[in-house]
């Protein structure tokens, strides 16, 4: 619920989503289920795949270094 209210109210419509520190990607995925871009950023490997398992996507999508 907060993640909801954080990004729809902070970011308009077709807006777009910066998180930093993605983590596990729950700031990411409402951004996508609210119809926002997004962008993430994560370090931590581990994180980076559970984001990518999270949102079901190939990881080509997202930054990987």
């Amino acid at each position: 619920y907060f993640t909801r209210l954080v990004v729809g109210t902070l970011t308009p419509d077709g807006g777009t989503v910066l998180d930093p520190f993605a983590g596990s990607g729950a700031v990411l995925e409402m951004a996508r289920r609210l119809g926002r871009s997004y962008i993430g950023c994560e370090i931590y490997r581990e994180r980076y795949l559970a984001a990518i398992a999270r949102m079901k996507i190939k990881e080509p999508e997202l930054c990987n270094r």
